[in-house]
């Protein structure tokens, strides 16, 4: 018997649920609650037996920060919805863990990088010293991976051992010595060393133009 367009597209959402979860650690009874029916009806909905609604499956697509496009046609790239942090607010998001189980929030916008980790977030600059030519304005959005790895030139979200969260770019030396340094050529050269930094909080991946290191 022939199989129908319809049951091609469930298999293809289905699939693809099946490698989000694989890649999010989740189980059927964790996705349960965010179908909004029992452990057993999810595992109708992902052998066939049955079918979810489409809002439910708006609800999955959300929690697990994609569109819902893509997790039911999947001709277009996933691009994960990140939150839109305040500063304060950057520290328990990424220490959350995998931020895997991080539902969407209201103030939440898709990450132009289609492969930026789950704990991705976007955040808005504050003050001027990185303002420059191939830095920031005050209130840019930018959107920072704490999953991406550091490099000679790159932006990142650090904090210092006094426990104060700045954005600076990374100068490595020759010597292997690095620093954080402002841009702004309207103040005074802003140096830290990195022997001052407590802790990473990502790596500047987007804010107008993409900034990962290719």
């Amino acid at each position: 018997m022939r199989r129908t367009d319809r049951e091609h597209a469930s298999e293809s959402w289905r699939y693809r649920l099946k490698i989000l979860m694989i890649d999010a650690g989740f189980s059927q009874a964790d996705l349960a609650p965010v179908f909004g029916v029992s452990r057993a009806s999810v595992s109708h909905y992902m052998t066939g037996r049955s079918e979810p609604t489409i809002r439910q499956l708006a609800a999955v697509a959300r929690y697990l920060r994609i569109s819902l496009d893509y997790l039911i046609n999947g001709d277009h790239r996933q691009n994960l919805v990140v939150p839109v942090l305040s500063w304060h607010e950057i520290k328990s998001h990424v220490n959350f863990g995998d931020g895997a189980t991080i539902p969407a929030r209201k103030d939440s916008v898709p990450c132009p990088v289609w492969n930026c980790s789950r704990r991705s977030y976007a955040i808005k600059v504050q003050g001027d010293l990185m303002a420059g030519q191939e830095g920031y304005e005050h209130g840019d959005l930018i959107f920072v991976d704490p999953d991406k790895s550091a490099y000679h030139g790159c932006d990142l979200v650090a904090e210092l051992d006094d426990h104060r969260l700045l954005l600076r770019r990374l100068s490595v030396l020759e010597d292997g010595r690095k620093f954080l340094r402002s841009l702004n050529r309207n103040f005074p050269l802003d140096i830290v060393s990195f022997e001052a930094v407590s802790k990473t909080y990502g790596v500047v991946i987007f804010s107008g133009c993409f900034r990962l290191r290719h």
